[in-house]
């Protein structure tokens, strides 16, 4: 049995395309191919960074569809509704030096690695 995902280009109700990381579709078949849903292991669905984490995590599960903001909006998303979703943290140190240069290095080893289905590539 092969998944089907609906609901990935959904758009705000008047009609303009939703504001929020683009999906890849080559990530998504790497992941889905030939899986059967109720068997399926857990997908990488997006990597990120912020310094304020429990509101980006708040943002990306309940953005409405019509916020411009680039979140997620993972509660409005058709495709994972029902779907259990499981969060992993990498916490650096508060007092870490030059923040900015080294977790984006560290994101993009990490998207490179897991492939996650959401995200810029």
């Amino acid at each position: 049995m092969t998944l089907k995902i609906t609901g990935l280009n959904q758009k705000r109700k008047n009609g303009e395309k939703l504001k929020s990381p683009t999906l890849i579709e080559k990530y998504i078949k790497n992941h889905f191919n030939g899986e059967n849903s109720t068997e399926m292991k857990w997908v990488p669905l997006y990597i990120g960074k912020s310094k304020t984490l429990k509101s980006r995590i708040k943002e990306h599960l309940n953005d409405p569809l019509e916020t411009t903001r680039g979140g997620l909006k993972i509660g409005k998303r058709d495709f994972l509704k029902g779907k259990t979703i499981r969060i992993s943290v990498i916490e650096f140190d508060s007092k870490i030096e030059n923040y900015d240069v080294i977790a984006p290095y560290i994101e993009n080893m990490k998207r490179n690695d897991l492939n996650p289905i959401i995200g810029k590539q």
